[in-house]
């Protein structure tokens, strides 16, 4: 009986630890979740233009010509956009 009892806190124990690691990746997911959002609503929140340098460049992996010649503009006027 005395073996069971150890046995039946250690699994508690076990339990209880992978409920803690299971919390603290939740809350690791939970702040990644946050800092993307707020990033999304920091480019949302730019000038037309340099929000869709940012989408095409880094999100689309256009490289800074193609992203100009989408959005038919000079790439320099795309550089000093993605600079500004």
């Amino acid at each position: 009986m005395c073996l069971d009892h150890k046995k039946k806190i250690k699994t508690q124990s076990i339990e209880h630890i992978d409920y803690v690691a299971d919390l603290s990746d939740l809350s690791e997911n939970l702040e990644q979740k946050q800092t993307q959002f707020n990033l999304k609503q920091t480019i949302i929140s730019l000038p037309k233009r340099q929000c869709l340098v940012i989408v095409l460049c880094f999100y689309e992996n256009m490289s800074s010509k193609q992203a100009a010649q989408i959005m038919n503009i000079r790439l320099k006027v795309l550089q000093s956009l993605y600079n500004a």
